[in-house]
């Protein structure tokens, strides 16, 4: 089926050290082949800012963890709630290149010195 969306998603964050809090509101506009229709959904909840150290996955960049209540209501199709949680991670071409460098020069020390690689 084809389906064309315009979407909106305004929304409030503080966040005053590696904790905070967030709301958004999200709108579609949902156009079908013969029909369209509106959803809405609320989201509020926490975010986190994983800190670099400390993290069994070693890889480079920020990463977040967001857990959050949300409700949806679709027109036609019925509300639903529940809880959503998302990982976000954002980096750069040069923070993912300079930890391969650096990746590949620990393992090389550790092969040297007879260690795991």
């Amino acid at each position: 089926m084809r389906m064309n969306v315009i979407e909106a998603v305004p929304g409030l964050l503080f966040k005053p050290g590696e904790f905070g809090y967030f709301a958004e509101y999200r709108f579609r506009h949902i156009t079908e082949e013969r029909e369209w229709h509106l959803a809405h959904e609320v989201r509020f909840g926490t975010i986190w800012d994983i800190p670099i150290t400390g993290r069994s996955v070693a890889l480079p960049g920020k990463w977040q963890f967001e857990l959050a209540y949300k409700v949806s209501q679709e027109e036609g199709r019925g509300t639903d709630q529940g809880v959503a949680a998302r990982v976000n991670w954002r980096t750069t071409l040069r923070e993912v290149l300079t930890y391969s460098a650096k990746s590949r020069r620990s393992r090389a020390r550790n092969w040297a010195r007879g260690g795991a690689t």
